[in-house]
């Protein structure tokens, strides 16, 4: 008994669509939250004092800080949309579980470094990075095919 000859149109292949305004929003508000978070208004003299920097060395390097924050924003935002959909999950709950995920993992690699911090910046990054988790989560999960008009033919 032969085998029937594989058609193309036959096999179907399962794609992971990740939606990548939901992800924009979330990096953007987590950005801002960090703007936000280190502010005059909040913790910018503390955060300072932490790490020991004046503001003098911080106006040099505020460019290329703000250009790194940006890109780690969205590339977590990305990482957790991704795992949302190889998990093929969403919901706002989902999206909190896959982004702790993500940062535990993130963390635990680079844990040999974190007794070397300082105490008041560990508290303070701590803190942003809570909220963090919870916003990227909870947009990226909450809005994960919300914001897609899908076209009717």
């Amino acid at each position: 008994m032969q085998a029937a000859p594989y058609i193309a149109a036959e096999a179907k292949v399962r794609t992971k669509q990740i939606y990548h305004l939901p992800v924009v929003l979330a990096a953007s508000a987590a950005w801002y939250l960090g703007a936000i978070w280190h502010s005059q208004f909040l913790f910018r003299t503390r955060w300072l004092n932490a790490i020991g920097l004046n503001p003098a060395e911080v106006k040099q390097i505020v460019g290329l800080y703000l250009l790194l924050s940006a890109a780690v924003c969205l590339l977590f935002a990305y990482g957790v949309a991704w795992l949302l959909a190889v998990c093929h999950r969403k919901g706002v709950l989902h999206g909190v579980l896959m982004s702790a995920l993500l940062c535990g993992t993130v963390i635990a690699t680079g844990l040999y470094g974190i007794p070397r911090l300082p105490h008041d910046f560990l508290v303070i990054e701590t803190g942003y990075t809570v909220l963090t988790i919870l916003t990227v989560g909870a947009i990226v999960g909450g809005l994960y095919d919300q914001l897609v008009m899908r076209l009717r033919i």
